[in-house]
C-alpha cells in the first residue's frame, strides 16, 4: 500500500489509461479509480480523489500472487475512505 499527498497536480493532470480509468466520488469529492491490470503476480488499483484544484491523494494497492485486481480494488476503495475525513476539504 501507498499514499501520495501531490499538492502540484490535480485530478484534471491524472495521465492514465482511459480504458481503466473510472470517474468516482468520495464524500462528494470528485475521484477516480485507475485498475491495474491481473497479472500472475497479483492485482493492482489506485484511487486519486480531489484535495484542492492543483491538488490531489492517491492511494496505490499492490496485491500478492493469487489475489485480483478487483480485491485490491476494494482495499484502495477502503483506505481513501480512510483517509479522505483527514484531509482539507476542497
Amino acid at each position: 500500500m501507498a499514499l501520495d499527498l501531490d499538492d502540484q497536480q490535480g485530478l484534471d493532470d491524472l495521465r492514465s489509461d482511459p480504458a481503466r480509468t473510472y470517474d468516482a466520488r468520495l464524500n462528494g469529492r470528485s475521484a477516480k479509480q485507475v485498475k491495474g491490470q491481473d497479472k500472475e503476480d497479483g492485482g493492482s488499483c489506485e484511487v486519486f480523489f480531489e484535495v484542492a484544484a492543483k491538488a490531489r491523494t492517491g492511494v496505490t494497492v499492490v496485491l500478492g500472487t493469487g489475489r485480483s485486481t478487483d480485491e485490491a480494488c476494494q482495499e484502495a476503495g477502503k483506505l481513501a475512505e480512510a483517509v479522505e475525513p483527514l484531509l482539507p476539504k476542497a
